[in-house]
């Protein structure tokens, strides 16, 4: 890194460096004075320097490729980028000065946001992104700290060092960069990122914004804003949840489309729900260890009293004990690509093996079942199995066991109560466990 600019120093023969506004990341961004015309400039300097010269060179295009970016946008929500120049062997980019505060720094200051103030910020972001997406542009690092809130409540997007250009046929990113838990899963490597990541990094912003949890902290699970705060409207969680999906084709699939939810936000778009097991993978290792230390266990028992560790082995105890958290883990992956969404036309069940599209008048039945029970007759693992003219489907219902992992479907309850007012179905007979058509 280099070291930053002091304190008066001109650049250019005309720019004077006043102070600096910030620094991290790749670029220190200073504040400046035109010593011509007197205005005032941010000057935002490349500060990386690696070893690597292949890498160095990546690094110093990203940033001439962002000046001129922004040099050819003109849109209210985006500063206006007047000046790009090498001096010596430092590079800068001089921008319109944004006084204001960013969104992170004003968490700092403020308890919370009002829901309606989140959404006139997201609103405003969106109308920029409509206009960059049309240009072909994809942002790429949409979060917090790259928004401006200027003192009337305009804002202003920052920062397009990692922006890019969408390349239709395109299997995937040349470069993997952006921030962990604001960044789509497609945008470290798997794919191409398009129109639809920044919608997502948009999500997960607002779902920062409303519950103050950083989503760095577990990247792609965001819990439903009703239950980390009763005071949110079931509008803006069925807008977040669904911005935030890890398949991109779950999400709005424009910036537009999303714009026009959050701008009828009270309407329809409060049916457009999604039902799941638990956003993204879950972690092999803390199962891998459980495994390693239960079957450490069975060895240690099997050293301090062999009989007793034999007679368990014939009964098959000790490795059906070592052999659970590698069989819930499984359980668990399998029912992390399982998604139920329900819209005003139908229900969409999306699963690792397909997809089962069916309209509210093909569904013909909800029956609830018991899978496993106890001894005693006490239910262990329930669910709810829904028929319809085009295939069936199921999700649990299982009570979560003290100390343990649920591995319900979220929100179930909601989701049975739904579908069976949206289907019209009635209980067969008082008591019956089945619901069908009137």
């Amino acid at each position: 890194m280099k070291e930053p600019l002091t304190t008066g120093t001109v650049l250019n023969e005309r720019y004077r460096i006043t102070g600096i506004i910030d620094s991290g990341g790749m670029s220190t961004i200073y504040h400046a004075e035109d010593q011509r015309l007197g205005s005032r400039w941010a000057i935002k300097e490349l500060m990386v320097v690696t070893q690597d010269k292949e890498e160095q060179n990546i690094i110093q295009a990203q940033f001439k490729k962002e000046a001129e970016i922004l040099s050819q946008l003109s849109h209210p929500n985006l500063p206006k980028v007047f000046d790009y120049f090498v001096q010596g062997e430092r590079e800068f980019l001089v921008e319109e000065y944004v006084e204001g505060k960013n969104l992170l720094s004003l968490v700092d200051e403020r308890e919370s946001f009002p829901e309606e103030e989140v959404v006139s910020w997201a609103l405003q972001v969106c109308e920029c992104l409509v206009y960059i997406h049309e240009k072909g542009i994809v942002y790429r690092d949409l979060k917090p700290s790259n928004i401006i809130v200027r003192e009337n409540g305009t804002v202003k997007l920052l920062d397009f060092g990692i922006a890019r250009i969408y390349s239709s046929g395109k299997t995937q990113d040349t470069i993997i960069m952006g921030t962990p838990g604001y960044s789509p899963p497609e945008q470290y490597g798997k794919s191409q990122t398009d129109a639809r990541s920044d919608i997502f990094s948009l999500g997960a912003t607002m779902h920062f914004l409303l519950s103050r949890r950083d989503p760095g902290s577990n990247p792609f699970a965001f819990p439903p804003l009703t239950q980390l705060n009763s005071c949110f409207s079931p509008a803006i969680e069925a807008i977040v949840a669904k911005a935030v999906m890890t398949d991109p084709a779950l999400r709005f699939q424009s910036a537009r489309e999303m714009r026009d939810a959050l701008a009828r936000k009270n309407e329809a778009v409060v049916n457009e729900l999604v039902f799941d097991y638990g956003a993204g993978d879950p972690a092999w290792q803390p199962y891998a260890l459980a495994s390693a230390v239960l079957a450490a266990i069975d060895v240690g028992l099997t050293v301090i009293n062999p009989v007793w560790a034999i007679d368990l082995l014939l009964f098959g105890m000790l490795p059906f004990v070592a052999s659970l958290p590698p069989v819930l883990y499984g359980e668990l992956k399998k029912r992390s690509g399982v998604r139920i969404m329900t819209r005003e036309s139908g229900i969409t069940f999306f699963s690792p093996g397909g997809k089962l599209q069916a309209a509210w008048d093909d569904v013909e039945s909800l029956v609830f079942s018991v899978k496993k029970a106890s001894p005693h007759g006490t239910p262990l693992v329930a669910e709810v199995e829904v028929r319809t003219r085009n295939g069936k489907f199921s999700y649990d219902t299982s009570p979560m066991p003290p100390g343990g992992v649920s591995l319900s479907l979220r929100n179930h309850e909601a989701l049975t109560e739904l579908i069976i007012k949206r289907a019209k179905l009635r209980q067969k007979s008082p008591g019956s466990h089945i619901y069908t058509r009137g």
